[in-house]
């Protein structure tokens, strides 16, 4: 709407009379928990339902859901292009509306559906669109519906494995993909086999602690970048003192910090581009003299 979903946000709703009549003849909502938590309007409406659902179905997990449109289709300057052209809005309803407000019966996750077509271009622009609303919600993100005859089996798990987009699924804070029962699709299960068997690499995240993952899936490789730390921090990664002439190790750029960027552009990327290292093609030690 026009509005951006405002008149409906303001507008008064008798939800706290409903829910207390809906609640008469059992105690799992009490009088005082709709007196003090559920307003009477669309966000107490919204909030109604996240208390119901975690006061009857405690054990269960779910989420609201979201649609993804034709909007992903246009062309737009970045993430803030995106934030500006939807994000902004929906996030400042969610907001008004306390959908994912921090409590006790806060939804555990947050949906995503598609129904119509996005090209690579509108796969792009959705993943960024679904990491930035899950990242302000705070909730991880689940893709549903997605029709098999859709370009979508082919953005996600690619016409070759080189083109496989799963791992900016996991940057972009999706846990789960479902692919809807339009129809049996072979093309769909050889594509999970073909994931399973053949391309199973490591899905790449922050570590915690020591833990760290690798680059490639060289080891020599791995280990050859690892061990220029010594020679890039005191040799490359220098700055010039104020005397003019003189140069020494820089106390910002280390060299650790750009394999773990090198590591994310490498595996992840930005949008569907990524840092070239190895030719799945070519044996290992081409591609370490390459790389």
């Amino acid at each position: 709407v026009a509005d951006k979903g405002g008149a409906l946000a303001s507008a008064t709703l008798p939800v706290s009379i409903a829910l207390k009549a809906a609640i008469g003849f059992n105690s799992k909502i009490s009088t005082s928990d709709v007196n003090s938590l559920i307003s009477d309007d669309l966000s107490g409406w919204v909030r109604g339902q996240n208390l119901i659902i975690k006061r009857f179905a405690p054990n269960s997990s779910f989420g609201w859901s979201l649609n993804l449109d034709s909007w992903l289709l246009g062309i737009y300057s970045g993430q803030e292009g995106i934030w500006n052209a939807s994000t902004k809005a929906m996030a400042d309803l969610m907001l008004t509306l306390e959908t994912y407000k921090e409590d006790d019966f806060k939804p555990d996750f947050l949906a995503f559906s598609n129904s119509g077509y996005l090209d690579d271009n509108g796969w792009n622009n959705a993943m960024v669109y679904i990491k930035q609303i899950s990242d302000f919600v705070k909730a991880p993100a689940l893709l549903w519906d997605l029709p098999t005859s859709s370009n979508a089996l082919n953005y996600f798990f690619g016409k070759t494995s080189a083109d496989r987009q799963l791992r900016q699924v996991s940057y972009s804070n999706i846990f789960g993909l479902l692919f809807n029962g339009d129809e049996q699709s072979s093309n769909l299960q050889s594509n999970i086999n073909s994931y399973q068997n053949k391309g199973q690499i490591p899905l790449y995240y922050a570590s915690t602690g020591l833990e760290t993952t690798p680059i490639t899936i060289l080891s020599a490789l791995n280990n050859e970048l690892g061990s220029l730390s010594n020679v890039m921090d005191n040799e490359a990664f220098l700055y010039e003192l104020p005397a003019g002439n003189v140069w020494a190790p820089s106390t910002i750029y280390k060299w650790d910090d750009f394999l773990a960027a090198l590591n994310s552009m490498h595996n992840v990327g930005v949008a569907d581009n990524t840092f070239w290292l190895i030719d799945p093609n070519a044996d290992d030690a081409t591609n370490t003299l390459y790389a």
